[in-house]
């Protein structure tokens, strides 16, 4: 399926924004300078993962995650977004360029494809297996108030929105941005030179120069590194 490329989505700044400036680790400096673009990072809550991670469109139901099939799946990862930033028009305030969800944060050198979503991918969200099940619960409950309409609950009187969402009964973290398209992106795992996976890059804008995909800059980890 053809990715299609979109460079005018937003989100908000939401409660559990990391505050603190962190350091740009060599995959982040990296990702930057390919993105070509002045925007700025923001980060945040970390997500624990234990068993499986799923990431696709929760507003299209808990079935449209998919699994995100890694060697070893990381213990940590911490989303971050790439955006714009304030605009004067306010439609294309905090801009989205890309997702990434950080595991070792080293320069990535090579890739292999996750997950490609369906068009109808209005937004991205991460899902471990415990949050995933969570979410379900939800339509369990209460199948006129299910997860649906708890989420859009989460993200009302926003046109478009990056934020964890910590699902009840338990508060459950889980992480949710908008795209601002109707989707064609995916997911792809950028590895380190090491064989190390430096994190999980979701390339909403492509390139400033060329709208090329940051991902197709890099071989695919077969070619680098044989079984």
């Amino acid at each position: 399926m053809a990715r299609k490329k979109q460079t005018a989505l937003n989100i908000h700044k939401a409660h559990d924004e990391q505050e603190v400036p962190s350091p740009l680790t060599p995959a982040r400096q990296w990702l930057e300078s390919e993105a070509g673009r002045p925007f700025h990072w923001r980060s945040f809550t970390p997500i624990t993962v234990a068993g499986s991670l799923y990431i696709g469109d929760p507003l299209s139901g808990p079935e449209a995650l998919q699994a995100a099939t890694l060697p070893e799946i990381p213990s940590i990862l911490t989303p971050w977004v790439f955006e714009s930033g304030e605009e004067n028009d306010l439609f294309f305030a905090h801009t989205n360029s890309l997702i990434w969800l950080e595991a070792q944060g080293t320069l990535p050198v090579s890739k292999e494809m996750l997950i490609e979503f369906p068009v109808d991918g209005a937004c991205i969200g991460v899902f471990p297996e415990i949050a995933l099940q969570a979410l379900k619960a939800l339509d369990l409950a209460d199948q006129r108030n299910g997860s649906f309409e708890w989420m859009i609950a989460q993200i009302s009187n926003q046109s478009h929105f990056a934020s964890c969402l910590n699902i009840p009964p338990d508060n459950v973290p889980a992480f949710i941005a908008s795209t601002g398209s109707d989707g064609g992106f995916a997911a792809v795992a950028l590895y380190d030179r090491s064989n190390r996976l430096s994190g999980i890059l979701v390339d909403i804008a492509g390139r400033a120069v060329d709208q090329r995909f940051i991902d197709k800059q890099l071989p695919e980890r077969h070619s680098i590194f044989q079984p």
